[in-house]
């Protein structure tokens, strides 16, 4: 037999053997034993987490002719090897990618008609269904929705935001965990000693799991490239760099270490050996990123670090914790715009010398704010003695004696200007100020008796147009009008008691007879002459009108900047 790659020979079998998707595999096996199975499924998740390989086993235990009471397939029957083997009838797999179009979806759909040949039900699993176009959905939709009942639809997809709501709607969803490194370390290891496969050191396996970003087949694919590169069974750690284009391990610490120590000639000197190795930079740069974050993440409430980092232990016990936090923040956002930068090497360098200075570089921030500081008028109180205490106390009593003659004359002055802005339209800036909300409906109508406004009983009548009665309710509302009434009373300093508020509507007839227009439409006018205004002050300037004339052209159009 030909060599299976371990991703395929290790494909699970059973429910029971499918890692990392309890909460799927529990669900599928329950509808098993209950009977109560959906025309269609949508697994979406990451690539390689196991969403094929369960639908595969979903299909197999419902076609299974002596399925076990757990609700697993036998493997054993004629309808599981079939499965298996590829040579059911009954059960289809296609690739949405290259099964696209509305032809391919239509025959399905003819497929669909004819009764399975064994067993209650014909399975279809489409992969990467969200590669269909829009047309093949729209023809599937209707089977989709009322399928005949010996049809199972199953869809997987690695995208399922793609898939337009219709479909989505029709499906029972499954989202799919991505794997956790602790749960690919440990599948690593069990494969790999049933393999007979031996690691150098146990962080072979970890950093397998890692390039993996959270994907089984991912990880056994790696570690199947890392075998194929060794001379033997044992993995060494030189056949993994190679194999996956990673630094060593001797440089990310050392290059730690030299950025803890502050020593900048060492950390030059590993970045440049790194660099001659043709290490993928970005790759490097994540490694010793990683590092940090394992020290950080490690470490004990006595400020002590928990595990073994292969780190010298002197430097470990001259750094803070604070200080590895900064160092951390400090490389993650400057070796982003490093990375991206137009040239990534020498950016990369400068940012981890920058992480070595970082004392120098502090200290200078710190003295630069302390000379501000200085420079800055003096806020702190002198000593005195007790012959110049009894000076101030006696210049606080004289001051005192003219303190209710100084308030008094304030207190006039303030009433003075308040009087002098007395008008509607101070009113209503008052307004803005005390009550936004009724300030903002009532400047959309407007004053149209002003006699008895500054009297000690205000009898107002306003009035709104016809295309304004959302305001006109709003103020007519019982609650508002009295908050009306009140604000108006503190005001004008009157009782709010004899406050009269009236509201009218006015037609467009009476409108335009008493040329009405609301203070909102006044302040806009003004703004409009204003403007116009400023425009023909600018197309009247002598060196616009020279231009005109140099240029034989006409201005047509005049943009006023708005915030002048």
């Amino acid at each position: 037999m030909s060599y299976q790659v371990l991703a395929r020979k290790w494909r699970p079998k059973f429910f029971r053997d499918v890692k990392g998707q309890e909460h799927i595999t529990r669900t599928l096996i329950n509808s098993i034993k209950n009977d109560k199975i959906a025309h269609a499924y949508l697994l979406t998740g990451t690539r390689g987490i196991g969403k094929t390989t369960i639908a595969r086993i979903f299909a197999k235990a419902i076609k299974c002719q002596n399925l076990s009471q757990a609700g697993e397939p036998c493997l054993e029957c004629e309808s599981c090897r079939d499965i298996d083997s590829g040579q059911s009838l009954d059960y289809l797999e296609i690739d949405g990618a290259s099964n696209n179009s509305v032809d391919d979806i239509r025959d399905l759909i003819e497929n669909v008609q004819y009764l399975p040949a064994k067993g209650r039900y014909k399975v279809y699993v489409i992969d990467e269904v969200h590669m269909l176009s829009v047309n093949a959905f729209n023809a599937l939709l209707k089977t989709l929705e009322e399928p005949p009942e010996h049809v199972i639809f199953i869809f997987a997809t690695t995208d399922p935001q793609k898939l337009i709501g219709t479909v989505l709607s029709r499906c029972q969803r499954f989202d799919f965990k991505n794997s956790s490194t602790e749960e690919t370390v440990n599948l690593i290891k069990e494969i790999a000693k049933s393999e007979g496969i031996e690691f150098e050191s146990p962080s072979i396996a970890y950093e397998l799991a890692k390039q993996g970003k959270g994907s089984f087949r991912d990880s056994l694919s790696l570690l199947d490239q890392v075998v194929s590169l060794s001379e033997s069974k044992t993995i060494t750690e030189e056949s993994l760099l190679l194999s996956l284009g990673i630094a060593k391990t001797k440089s990310v610490n050392k290059t730690v270490e030299s950025i803890l120590n502050k020593d900048k000639d060492q950390l030059l000197s590993v970045y440049n050996d790194v660099l001659r190795e043709n290490i993928d930079l970005k790759i490097f740069v994540l490694q010793v990123l990683d590092k940090f974050y394992y020290l950080i993440t490690n470490i004990d409430s006595k400020g002590n670090f928990s595990e073994d980092f292969e780190l010298d232990e002197a430097t470990l016990n001259n750094v803070s914790y604070i200080e590895v936090l900064w160092i951390y923040e400090m490389l993650s956002k400057d070796l982003e715009w490093a990375i991206a930068s137009m040239d990534a090497e020498k950016a990369c360098s400068f940012v981890m010398i920058k992480a070595c200075l970082r004392e120098d570089i502090i200290e200078q921030n710190n003295s630069k704010l302390k000379k501000k500081d200085k420079e800055k008028p003096s806020l702190k109180m002198t000593h005195t003695n007790t012959t110049n205490a009894t000076q101030k106390q006696v210049e606080r009593k004289e001051t005192r004696e003219h303190i209710n003659s100084d308030e008094d004359q304030k207190k006039e002055k303030a009433e003075l200007s308040q009087e002098q802005d007395k008008s509607w339209e101070g009113f209503i800036k008052y307004l803005y100020q005390h009550h936004k909300s009724l300030a903002i409906n009532l400047e959309r109508g407007n004053l149209i008796n002003s006699s008895q406004l500054n009297s000690s009983e205000p009898d107002l009548d306003i009035a709104f147009s016809s295309d304004c009665k959302i305001f006109y309710d709003f103020l007519n509302d019982d609650l508002h009008k009295q908050e009306l009434k009140k604000s108006i009373a503190n005001f004008f300093n009157s009782d709010e008691q004899k406050v009269k508020v009236r509201f009218q509507i006015l037609d467009d007839v009476e409108k335009e007879k008493t040329n009405f227009m609301s203070s909102v439409e006044i302040e806009q006018e003004q703004q409009r002459k204003e403007s116009d205004k400023q425009r023909e002050n600018i197309l009247n300037n002598k060196y616009i009108v020279e231009a005109e004339k140099l240029f034989n052209t006409k201005i047509e159009k005049v943009i006023l900047n708005k915030e002048s």
